[in-house]
């Protein structure tokens, strides 16, 4: 299935979507220009979409939606108004 997504129709046909109706338009709404989060955001999604509905790997699809949805929102919001430079500044002086 997974191969299938990059054959030569699917392939081209998702990456537009991907790209023009989910990285693009939430890139515009966060500032990111290079749209480095509005990416990792939609990647987020995307792989515990498919772990969480279509694979139906526990615990994510039998996790309490409540306690899941925190989670994520928590970690999207941390993706979102995470401040590269300052990110980048934080693990130079960590030494990692």
């Amino acid at each position: 299935m997974i191969r299938s997504l990059s054959g030569v129709t699917a392939g081209p046909l998702l990456r537009d979507f991907i790209l023009n109706g989910l990285i693009e338009p939430l890139s515009d709404r966060i500032r990111d220009p290079e749209a480095r989060r509005a990416s990792l955001v939609v990647a987020l999604l995307a792989g515990v979409s498919i772990l969480r509905n279509v694979l139906q790997v526990q615990p994510l699809s039998g996790a309490d939606k409540g306690v899941f949805e925190a989670l994520i929102t928590d970690t999207i919001d941390h993706i979102v108004r995470a401040d590269p430079d300052e990110l980048r500044a934080n693990r130079i002086t960590k030494g990692a």
